[in-house]
């Protein structure tokens, strides 16, 4: 389910904005430090600020709200 929402906002913010994904399973360090409790987590990093997450499944639209995408510039810009 949120997989192809993360890939709408990939492509739409492409150039501004990194997506990746990561397998916590494969990385318990990394869920460890982030304190990933429950998934899907959605985590946004900013450089310099403390990262934002949500947890759950969520409309490309409610991401964009959730993370305040709309001040970055998109692939059409």
């Amino acid at each position: 389910m949120v997989a192809p929402e993360l890939e709408r906002l990939a492509k739409k913010y492409e150039g501004a904005i990194d997506f990746v994904k990561m397998d916590v399973d494969a990385n318990p360090a990394v869920s460890q430090a982030l304190q990933i409790m429950s998934l899907p987590t959605i985590a946004f990093f900013r450089p310099g600020l403390q990262p934002m997450a949500v947890v759950g499944a969520r409309s490309a639209e409610q991401f964009e709200a959730s993370f305040g995408l709309s001040q970055y510039p998109t692939a059409k810009s």
